[in-house]
């Protein structure tokens, strides 16, 4: 699989819309790994695909995006 390191606010609708999840977003079907926040466009900060295929999102929170860096 493809790693993305960053991408542009511009271009995240995008990007979710073509790895199959923004109506998931939507609807807030995702929450965040490390707080529970459920995920909306306004808070996402990370992404990554765990080894069974299941998509790993954290907010923006700060503790979260550095959680997330382990």
């Amino acid at each position: 699989m493809k790693k993305i390191t960053a991408i542009l606010d511009n271009q995240l609708t995008e990007i979710l819309k073509k790895i199959g999840i923004l109506e998931d977003i939507h609807t807030g079907k995702y929450t965040c790994i490390s707080c529970g926040e459920v995920i909306t466009i306004e808070n996402f900060s990370t992404i990554s695909e765990s080894e069974d295929g299941v998509f790993v999102i954290t907010c923006t929170k700060s503790s979260c995006r550095d959680e997330s860096k382990g």
